[in-house]
């Protein structure tokens, strides 16, 4: 049963490859691949070193083929919605660029806000990375979301930089902002690394789309990029190398796993209903939103709101505290709608990824942007929850709209000189 549904989430993505191509859809079935079926190739080294296969037969025969059953409810509700609204485009990245220099002016806005929203949360809380543990960085973050909000601001803007000049060399400059702008964020929030790796993510993926970096460079940026998050994994927890042997290995391979693949957490989940009918429904789903809530109107907003991952991490792990574990989206979704159910979330799914790869071939680039900036989260959809998904797009549609709507209202208030005048 294992083999069968490895085989059956690899036929999902052929099928969303060959029929879709470029699109919201395919990269959603890739992530979900590698969150719920890579874990198996990952332990299975493990298992290979230690000699004892028994924890990668255990861990899989209870989840079953339920990622199976899953991703095929994904693709009914993705091609469902597709044929009612889908576009049709022969360029995705392409724009109808009416102004060039208005455009500019978006981007310059754009980066503008990132600055000054890196400034501002310096000179009002300092440096969170230097908080101490996780939990100190967490506090510290508390009370200064509106500035964290606007630091992404980079994103949109190297994005639109790439997109009014989609050339290899301005590739490079884009790859090289969007680094130093998540290095910057990523230290300075105390280490966050979604947004870091957002922003490397969509530039190399449109720079694969126009044929600037080949299958082979992709495999291999793909795989660097996956040991250097592995790597701030070990940075951000404070964890020491003091030798690099089996046992080092073993524990490398086990984060790993937990970052790009926490089948484990999936597996646990499983089990706890199993035995237990605590079905969350949408009770969880709109606690997130509560971080929209400015802390100056509630004083004691709580730093962890009870998401699905959170009564994940406290309800079935039991662990206390401020870290909240990834659940995966198939864990998420059982948690809302229990085993016999969860593949509803995946029909939603499927129609809110569709309704995004329209956006994606809008000509306009306000559209386009949107959707360019919130296609890296559909790796943190997979690994998370459907609300920490919506609520990061959300997150991105306010920034980018008050940055469009600030930067042409601006751009248009600004004196011009006559045309021929020099």
């Amino acid at each position: 049963m294992i083999i069968v549904n490895v085989i059956l989430v690899l036929l999902a993505l052929f099928y969303m490859t060959r029929r879709f191509g470029f699109s919201f859809g395919t990269f959603f079935t890739l992530f979900f691949f590698v969150c719920h079926v890579s874990a198996f190739f990952i332990y299975s080294i493990s298992s290979l070193i230690l000699n004892d296969f028994t924890q990668v037969y255990d861990l899989f025969s209870n989840i079953s083929i339920i990622p199976s059953f899953a991703i095929a409810s994904f693709i009914m509700g993705y091609v469902l919605v597709v044929a009612l609204i889908g576009k049709k485009t022969n360029d995705i990245l392409s724009i109808s660029s009416s102004n060039r220099n208005k455009e500019i002016f978006i981007a310059i806005v754009f980066m503008t806000f990132w600055v000054g929203a890196s400034i501002a949360y310096i000179a009002k809380a300092g440096v969170s990375f230097d908080a101490g543990d996780y939990e100190g960085r967490l506090e510290k973050n508390a009370g200064n979301g509106f500035f964290i909000m606007f630091m992404i601001a980079y994103i949109p803007a190297v994005v639109i930089i790439y997109l009014l000049n989609r050339s290899k060399r301005n590739l490079f400059f884009c790859c090289m902002l969007a680094a130093f702008c998540g290095v910057v964020y990523f230290y300075v929030i105390g280490g966050s690394r979604n947004v870091f790796v957002a922003g490397i993510f969509v530039l190399i993926v449109m720079g694969y789309y126009d044929r600037h970096i080949s299958k082979v460079n992709l495999a291999i940026i793909a795989a660097l990029g996956i040991l250097s998050l592995n790597g701030l994994v070990f940075l951000r927890y404070g964890i020491s190398i003091d030798e690099i042997d089996a046992e080092f290995v073993v524990k490398f391979l086990s984060y790993l796993a937990d970052s790009i693949s926490p089948i484990k957490a999936l597996d646990r989940i499983v089990t706890y209903y199993e035995f237990n009918d605590n079905i969350q429904y949408f009770s969880l789903f709109f606690n997130k939103f509560e971080a929209f809530v400015p802390r100056f109107l509630w004083p004691d907003k709580p730093i962890n709101t009870m998401t699905a991952a959170y009564f994940y991490t406290v309800e079935i792990y039991g662990l206390d505290g401020y870290l909240t574990m990834a659940p995966t989206i198939l864990g998420s979704s059982i948690i809302m709608f229990g085993l016999n159910f969860y593949w509803l979330v995946f029909l939603i799914i499927g129609a809110i990824i569709a309704v995004l790869d329209n956006m994606l071939k809008s000509q306009n680039l306000y559209f386009k942007v949107i959707a360019l900036t919130a296609m890296p989260f559909s790796f943190f959809l997979t690994r998370e929850s459907l609300e920490l998904f919506v609520f990061n797009v959300m997150k991105y549609i306010i920034v980018i709209s008050f940055c469009f709507a600030f930067a042409i209202f601006i751009y248009f208030v600004l004196p011009k000189g006559k045309k021929g005048e020099k």
